[in-house]
């Protein structure tokens, strides 16, 4: 039973480092999809200041650059939803493990109990024959 148990507590272990990773994936993504608004908002800002003349000059380069940025951002969101999906995988791959270990013990202790119970019905069954032996011989 005790081998179980440290079966359980790893592969428990083991589905909690799963699910932080995939926290932290999560997280990644998120801030990857935040700094892509934010980089939204620049070219927002910076189109408004293009529109004047002496600023048109700069917008070209900025432009160039920004295009650049997006795409950047954009794989990286890609690459992380990938690292995401496998992340899920494994947590429920990991999940599996764990409840397969635990329907195990389970099963242990049912039977355990089982048996436990059939000694202690074994005991009262033995006391009641060497009370009805005592009885049968006393009279």
């Amino acid at each position: 039973m005790k081998s179980v148990e440290t079966l359980i507590r790893l592969h428990r272990w083991q589905l909690d480092e799963r699910r932080r990773v995939l926290k932290d994936l999560e997280e990644m993504r998120t801030g990857m999809e935040e700094r892509l608004a934010r980089l939204s908002r620049e070219i927002e800002a910076e189109q408004a200041r293009a529109a004047s003349e002496e600023l048109r000059f700069a917008y070209g380069p900025f432009a160039r650059q920004a295009i650049e940025r997006r795409q950047t951002i954009l794989r990286s969101i890609e690459e992380i939803a990938g690292r995401i999906e496998k992340a899920r995988e494994d947590v429920a791959e990991a999940y599996r493990e764990a409840k397969k270990y635990e329907r195990l013990e389970e099963e242990q202790r049912r039977r355990d109990q089982v048996r436990a119970g059939r000694l202690e019905q074994r005991s009262f069954d033995e006391a009641a024959l060497a009370g009805f032996e005592r009885r049968r011989r006393a009279s």
